[in-house]
C-alpha cells in the first residue's frame, strides 16, 4: 500500500492513504507498519514473514527517504 493516486508524484497532504491507516488500525488482529526508512522497511518485512497467523499491511511512502 503506497499511494492513492499513483501518477501524481510524492506523498503530500492530499495524496497519502491516511484514512486507510485509521481504518486498518481499528481492525483487530492486523499488523500495520508505516516504515520511515530502509531499516524500518526491512524490519516490517521480517515482521510480516514471522507473523504467519495474522495479516500485515506495510504502508510505504513514495517520498525520498534516507
Amino acid at each position: 500500500m503506497t499511494h492513492d493516486s499513483i501518477g501524481l508524484g510524492e506523498d503530500g497532504p492530499t495524496h497519502q492513504p491516511v484514512e486507510m491507516l485509521e481504518s486498518i488500525r481499528s481492525m483487530p488482529n492486523i499488523n500495520l507498519c508505516r516504515p520511515a526508512d530502509s531499516n524500518e522497511t526491512a524490519a516490517s518485512y521480517k515482521l510480516a514473514l514471522e507473523k504467519t497467523t495474522t495479516p500485515t499491511v506495510i504502508c510505504c511512502s513514495r517520498s525520498t527517504l534516507p
